[in-house]
């Protein structure tokens, strides 16, 4: 990885991994590219995209679903920087890193951008305390334009030197005696050198340098800087604490099990039913017989609207470890009236069609019948 392309972080479950370019597969599988271990999690559960800074995530139609940002989407949608990605119950967080500045280019900060150093986490505009943690919060650049440098002084060139344009005039000789010729004077006599010409150009004053640059400020504690405020007023505020859920391994269970488990309720009706029936034949009242009838539907009804609206099970799928699972349902409940209303619709449509509903769990890869399809529901077996 060099340090021109963008690198891409993912941060779950207090780790972060780092994901290559291209397409990510996200599941519960082991065939996964960033397989989780949760049991909310579907197989196959979604495909996470990232090309050149850009991010996409994928739905592959799980059954909890896949939130982005406390939003369900189906099929693929846009993210980016900073944005929760939630698959089941575990939060994915995105984190798109620039490419490093080229040393000497300039890298555009924004004066009003603020930065927490206790959590290294960026504070949305105009904030004065960090949304996450409450400390203060900093700016990544000094308030206030920065200082001009001073202009230079003006050019005054000096003024030019003088030149000689005359010569000195040359003494005269001394007259000799009458007597005696004077010695002929010389025909010149040179006076002293004239000065060397100036240059043609004499530079000015020396212009003062400019004053050095000011000193950037320290690089956040990840060494991480923040290129635009956008990625600042898009950064989310993180999630509020939630109660943890206990959670336990899970795979949709059979044809056979599930029959199982029907035939344990279909008995414990049965029960009560035999119950008031003895009762009957030691007392000869005909009081028996209608109690046994009204008590045995009420079984089956309490079986329907209280174990699978608000337990999620069923007496026999409990003792064999079966569980009622809905889709947006959160797991470790009922499904709700609603959906179990739904789904005794559907077992009564499959009786109808002299079973086919029921075998088409021994059929389908993800073993659900018709009142399965009908209600959004599925049945797990938990490990």
């Amino acid at each position: 990885m060099t340090g021109q392309t963008w690198r891409h972080y993912v941060d779950y479950e207090g780790r972060t991994v780092e994901l290559a370019g291209g397409e990510t597969t996200v599941g519960r599988s082991r065939t996964c590219a960033l397989s989780l271990k949760d049991v909310t999690v579907s197989r196959h559960h979604a495909t996470l995209h990232f090309e050149d800074g850009r991010a996409a995530v994928t739905d592959h139609g799980s059954s909890n679903g896949t939130f982005v940002n406390g939003k369900r989407i189906e099929g693929r949608v846009e993210i980016e920087n900073g944005d929760r990605v939630m698959v089941g119950e575990t939060v994915l967080v995105i984190r798109l890193v620039p490419p490093a500045p080229v040393p000497g280019a300039t890298v555009r900060i924004e004066a009003d951008a603020l930065f927490c150093p206790a959590c290294n986490l960026p504070a949305p505009r105009g904030a004065e305390a960090c949304p996450a943690c409450g400390g203060p919060v900093e700016r990544l650049l000094p308030a206030g334009p920065p200082a001009a440098a001073p202009p230079p002084p003006p050019f005054e060139a000096p003024p030019p030197l003088p030149l000689s344009d005359t010569v000195p005039p040359v003494p005269s000789a001394p007259l000799a005696a009458p007597a005696a010729p004077p010695p002929p004077p010389p025909a010149f006599a040179p006076g002293p050198a004239a000065p060397p010409p100036p240059p043609a150009f004499a530079p000015g004053p020396a212009v003062p340098p400019a004053p050095p640059p000011r000193p950037e400020p320290p690089p956040p504690p990840s060494g991480e800087v923040l290129s635009s405020i956008r990625e600042i007023e898009l950064a989310p505020p993180p999630p509020p604490p939630r109660a943890r859920v206990e959670t336990r391994p899970v795979s949709p269970a059979g044809f056979w099990i599930r029959v199982a488990a029907s035939l344990l309720d279909g008995l414990l009706v049965m029960l009560v039913s035999m119950l008031f029936s003895a009762l009957y034949w030691l007392t000869r009242s005909p009081v028996f017989p209608i109690l046994g009838m009204v008590l045995s539907i009420a079984a089956g009804l309490a079986i329907v609207f209280v174990g699978w609206a608000f337990f999620g099970t069923s007496p026999g799928k409990k003792l064999l470890g079966l569980a009622i699972v809905a889709e947006g349902v959160p797991p470790g409940g009922g499904i709700g009236a609603l959906k179990a209303f739904v789904r005794w619709i559907g077992c009564m449509l499959s009786g109808f069609l002299f079973g086919i509903g029921f075998l088409l769990v021994a059929f389908r890869g993800d073993k659900r019948g018709l009142h399965d399809l009908l209600a959004g529901t599925a049945v797990v077996r938990r490990s």
